[in-house]
C-alpha cells in the first residue's frame, strides 16, 4: 500500500507538507542522505553518526525506567529524586542542542545513511525536545522530505505533527498523543475522530483501538498514586 501524507499547509489555521528534494531557506537540502557514486553504489550507512544516534536515544529511555521503577514502589508518588530530575533535563537539553546543530549542518538524518532505526532514533529526540518547539516545527518540514524521499517512517512524521498541533494549541489528526485518565489511556484533543483511523491507515497505522489495546498491553499507563495516599 503506497503511504500518503495529506497535501496540506501549516501557515495560520492550516496544516503544511513539504515534497521531496525542499530545501530550507539557507539553501540546504532538508534531507540528510546517501548518494550513489559513479560506480553506481549506494554509499555506505555512517556508522558513526548512527552509533551517536543509537546511544542518545538509549540515555534518552533512562528516564521510562526511572518513572516506571519510582511508580512500582508501593506507595510512591511517581515522583523522580532531585538527582533524576536534574539528569533528565540535562540530557533533554544536550540532546536537543546536538540535535538542532545537526539538523542546521547537515540536514535530517535519513535512513539510508543512518539506517532505519538511526532515523527513527533521531525522531525520539525531536519528539522529546520539549522546552525547543521552534525545533519541533523545523524538524517536522525535514521529516515531511524525508517521507516523500523514502527517507523516514511516514507514521513518524504523523506523530511529531501531532505532538506540534497540540503544543500550538490545536486538535491532533492521527489520534497518536495520548493522555491518561483514571489509570486508562485516552487520546488528547482529535480533530475528527470519526475519520481518524481512515487518516491512520494512509500513513500505516492501525485503527485507534488497537493503538489503545496494545499500548496498554506493552506500557500500561502509570499508575501514580497521590503523596497522601
Amino acid at each position: 500500500m503506497l503511504l500518503q501524507l495529506p497535501d496540506l499547509d501549516y501557515r495560520g489555521d492550516q496544516l503544511w507538507a513539504v515534497v521531496a528534494g525542499a530545501r530550507s531557506s539557507g539553501g540546504k537540502p532538508l534531507v540528510l542522505v546517501s548518494h550513489p557514486g559513479h560506480t553506481g553504489v549506494m554509499v555506505k550507512v555512517d556508522e558513526s553518526l548512527r552509533f551517536e544516534l543509537m546511544r542518545r536515544r538509549d540515555v534518552d529511555q533512562t528516564r521510562d525506567r526511572w518513572l516506571r521503577d519510582a511508580v512500582a514502589d508501593d506507595g510512591h508518588t511517581g515522583e523522580l529524586s532531585i538527582e533524576q530530575s536534574r539528569a533528565w533535563m540535562a540530557v533533554d537539553e544536550d540532546n536537543t542542542a546536538w540535535l538542532r546543530r545537526l539538523v542546521a549542518d547537515r540536514g535530517w538524518p535519513g535512513s539510508s545513511l543512518v539506517g532505519e532505526d538511526g532515523a527513527h532514533a533521531a525522531w525520539l529526540l525531536v519528539m522529546h525536545a520539549f522546552d525547543d518547539r521552534q525545533l519541533q516545527r523545523e524538524c517536522l518540514q525535514h521529516l515531511g522530505a524525508a517521507v516523500r524521499a523514502g527517507e523516514a517512517a511516514a507514521q513518524d512524521w504523523a506523530a511529531l505533527l501531532d505532538r506540534v498541533l497540540l503544543a500550538d494549541g490545536r486538535a491532533q489528526l492521527y489520534g497518536t498523543q495520548l493522555a491518561t485518565e483514571a489509570g486508562e489511556y485516552r487520546l488528547e484533543h482529535l480533530h475528527a475522530p470519526d475519520s481518524v483511523d481512515t487518516l491512520r491507515s494512509q500513513v500505516g497505522l492501525e485503527p485507534v483501538q488497537a493503538y489503545l489495546t496494545e499500548m496498554t498491553s506493552e506500557h500500561p499507563p502509570l499508575q501514580v498514586k497521590s503523596a497522601a495516599a
